[in-house]
C-alpha cells in the first residue's frame, strides 16, 4: 500500500470537499377509500432541482449536481432504498402523493421506515398477520397436479386477491399488460434491426 501511495497523487477539488448533505423525508398514512398518502420532501433544494435529484437516484448516482452547480448527497437514506422508492412510484412528486394499498405494500418492501410506519396502521397490522398465517395449498377444485411454479403463482394470486378489492386487482392486471406491451415494443423493435 505504501508503494502505491508514493506513485499515486489524488487531488480532490474544493467542490467535492464542500458536498452538502441533504435529507429526504418519506412518510405514509392512511387517508380514505383504500388510499394512502405518501408525503415526499427533499430538504434544502429548489423545486426546479427535484427532477434532477430523482433522475440521479434512478441512475444510482451517489452525488447530484444541482442547477446552481452545487454538489449534494442524500445523507439519511441508502441508495438502494431511494432507488426502490423512486422506481415504485414513477410519478413521485414533492408533497402529497396518493397511492393504493398494493403500492404501499411495494414501498414497505424497499423502505424499512415505510414498513415501520405501515406496521403502526391497524389495517396493515391485521393484513400482515393474515398474509403470514396463510398456508400455501393447492386449489381443491382443480383435478390435475400443479407444477411448483404454478402452485407459487396460484398462492400469490390468492394473497393478492386477499389484499386488493376486485377493481384494484384489475387495475394491477391492466398495468401489467401495459408493461408487457412496452417490453414487446422495445425489445421487439430492437430485435428486428
Amino acid at each position: 500500500m505504501k508503494n502505491i501511495q508514493k506513485k499515486v497523487n489524488i487531488n480532490v477539488s474544493d467542490k467535492i470537499k464542500k458536498v452538502r448533505k441533504i435529507g429526504v423525508d418519506v412518510n405514509i398514512r392512511s387517508v380514505e377509500n383504500e388510499l394512502f398518502s405518501v408525503n415526499f420532501n427533499i430538504e434544502g433544494i429548489d423545486e426546479k432541482d427535484v427532477e434532477t435529484v430523482l433522475e440521479s437516484v434512478r441512475n444510482e448516482e451517489k452525488f447530484v449536481t444541482l442547477s446552481s452547480g452545487e454538489l449534494v448527497k442524500i445523507a439519511n437514506r441508502s441508495t438502494e432504498e431511494m432507488v426502490g422508492i423512486v422506481d415504485a412510484m414513477n410519478d413521485l412528486r414533492i408533497g402529497e402523493n396518493k397511492i393504493s394499498k398494493i403500492k404501499a405494500l411495494q414501498l414497505a418492501q424497499v423502505s424499512s421506515s415505510i414498513n415501520k410506519e405501515l406496521n403502526e396502521i391497524e389495517e396493515f397490522k391485521q393484513l400482515f398477520q393474515k398474509i403470514k398465517k396463510r398456508e400455501n395449498k393447492e386449489p381443491s377444485n382443480i383435478k390435475v397436479k400443479l407444477f411448483p411454479y404454478q402452485q407459487i403463482g396460484f398462492n400469490w394470486l390468492k394473497k393478492i386477491c386477499m389484499i386488493l378489492d376486485l377493481a384494484e386487482f384489475w387495475r394491477m392486471i391492466w398495468d401489467l399488460g401495459k408493461l408487457c406491451r412496452r417490453f414487446r415494443f422495445i425489445f421487439g423493435n430492437s430485435a428486428g434491426k
